[in-house]
């Protein structure tokens, strides 16, 4: 299963940054042209906590 946005990345805001994989999402916060360096959100699938 793929999205029809899968591995278009958008730029939210310049700190936050979102890229579709499959069916899930990846959102990195930070700015890594300032800091070099950023965090990896991930909440995981609906009901996949076990």
């Amino acid at each position: 299963m793929t999205s029809i946005k899968s591995r278009l990345g958008i730029d939210v805001t310049p700190d936050i940054y979102c890229l579709p994989i499959q069916i899930v999402n990846v959102c990195l916060i930070g700015n890594p042209q300032e800091a070099n360096e950023c965090v990896l959100i991930d909440t995981g699938m609906p009901k996949s906590a076990d």
